[in-house]
């Protein structure tokens, strides 16, 4: 295959954590008309600025034809940094960003710290004592860091409430926006990806030691390919389901939590012209 040395992308998935993400570059990857590299989560912006641009590009050398190249990097949205060097590198991009209710998606990134041994405090008290659960939710926060260098109109703003319900006609929009055809419909469509949280595992020491192996394999672009088809074949998802004990969900004061989120939720309404209603709780855990 000759290579395409000159390619770039053309549209980033700049966040948020545990929101769909996953979801949507299994999506996008399907479409015979979008490139996505092998490896999600590059962190070119954030975490990965020192390797250079030469880098950065090589990695969209096999984008043959196609019409929209990306990146889907969920941690851009939390970086200072990130959204300067992206208009500074390709400052016509388009931008995609998932929003989730902020009290699940911090539910969500709990439960899996909590599985992998990183949390043992109560749900309410991780919020009240950890910044990070509550500043990742800050959706109207972030995007105006991005709106210094980038129009609005160029951010498709996605609410994972609308992926739960009818994920087919979000896709059938951001295929849009990105200018391929919109009537494609990815298999995966109607799938739970295997990084959902799972509750505790029966077995801690067997959990631990498939952790450890998952990020040893994690460290090199050959180990990550493998975990992405372990993934795929549903194993990965199989051996936690084994390992898990069965729990009722961890109730929690939802009317005192989303306080936390009050302002930015309403400043988030205004700036997309929208009411977002996070104000009740809906329980929307089946895509992360």
């Amino acid at each position: 295959m000759k290579l395409h040395n000159d390619k770039k992308p053309n549209f980033i998935v700049i966040g948020s954590p545990r929101c769909g993400t996953t979801w949507l570059y299994r999506c996008l990857k399907e479409h015979p008309d979008v490139f996505l590299p092998e490896i999600k989560e590059l962190d070119f912006f954030n975490n990965n600025y020192n390797k250079g641009k030469g880098w950065y590009l090589d990695i969209f050398k096999y984008a043959g034809n196609k019409k929209a190249i990306g990146d889907v990097s969920p941690e851009y949205i939390l970086s200072l940094e990130a959204p300067e060097r992206i208009k500074q590198h390709f400052p016509e991009i388009k931008l995609i960003l998932i929003m989730r209710n902020p009290v699940e998606r911090a539910y969500s990134e709990f439960k899996l710290r909590k599985r992998h041994g990183m949390e043992t405090r109560d749900f309410d008290v991780a919020l009240d004592e950890d910044l990070s659960y509550v500043s990742k939710g800050l959706y109207y926060k972030h995007l105006c860091r991005y709106l210094k260098y980038f129009p609005l109109n160029r951010i498709c703003c996605i609410k994972y409430d609308n992926i739960c319900s009818n994920p087919g006609s979000v896709m059938q929009k951001l295929f849009q926006f990105l200018d391929v055809n919109n009537e494609f419909i990815p298999n995966f469509l109607h799938r739970r990806t295997t990084n959902a949280s799972m509750p505790p595992p029966r077995f801690k020491r067997l959990d631990k030691l498939l952790i450890n192996i998952r990020l040893n394999i994690d460290k090199t672009d050959i180990g990550k390919r493998l975990l992405w088809l372990l993934r795929d074949s549903g194993l990965i998802h199989m051996i936690h389901q084994v390992n898990s004990i069965n729990e009722n969900e961890k109730q929690y004061d939802y009317k005192k939590l989303i306080k936390y989120f009050d302002d930015d939720i309403k400043n988030l309404s205004n700036l997309l012209y929208t009411n977002i209603n996070w104000t009740e709780e809906i329980r929307t855990d089946s895509i992360n």
